[in-house]
């Protein structure tokens, strides 16, 4: 595993845009993250559940969360396939190094800090989907790599919102 479950996560509340002139910015590799704080996942509220970070003051207030987890990767080339196992209610859009893996009941444009999920087809309790992201060849690099995901609530007056995720690698096989 990239990134287990629970991991620590540089956190920005949705209350404005995480990188102002340029609001993909935040989503990169080069992007200084180091005024966020950090906190460990599972994110939530509204839900019963044991560790991570309670977001008591997301609803009515802001409807996006933006997290940025580092990992690194010893030989990118080694590397067939990335699964993404998320858990998420309601909606995410997951970026490694800048460029878009995934997404999950997000909005269909560009996501602006204030964005919102497009449906709310999540049964409760959320359970943790995998799903195979696109070859790594074109994102993935040798060294630190960053996975940043901008997570999405339906409404802001949602009676909760949850997320955490794993990122798994399959190596190629050796000769």
């Amino acid at each position: 595993n990239f990134i287990a479950t629970n991991a620590m996560w540089s956190v920005f509340k949705g209350t404005d845009e995480a990188s102002s002139l340029d609001t993909a910015a935040w989503r990169t590799r080069s992007f200084n993250d180091s005024t966020w704080p950090r906190n460990a996942a599972t994110f939530y509220y509204g839900e019963t559940i044991t560790g991570g970070t309670v977001l008591a003051d997301m609803q009515n207030s802001y409807s996006t969360l933006f997290l940025r987890t580092p990992f690194t990767v010893t030989n990118a080339v080694e590397i067939l396939t990335l699964e993404l196992n998320a858990v998420c209610d309601d909606g995410f859009i997951a970026w490694i190094n800048g460029t878009e893996v995934f997404r999950y009941s997000a909005p269909v444009d560009e996501p602006l800090f204030n964005s919102l999920a497009s449906t709310n087809a999540v049964p409760d309790p959320a359970i943790f989907n995998r799903w195979t992201l696109p070859s790594p060849t074109p994102y993935l690099v040798t060294g630190t790599n960053i996975l940043a995901v901008q997570v999405f609530n339906v409404s802001l007056g949602s009676s909760d919102l949850v997320f955490d995720a794993e990122l798994i690698a399959t190596p190629k096989e050796r000769a």
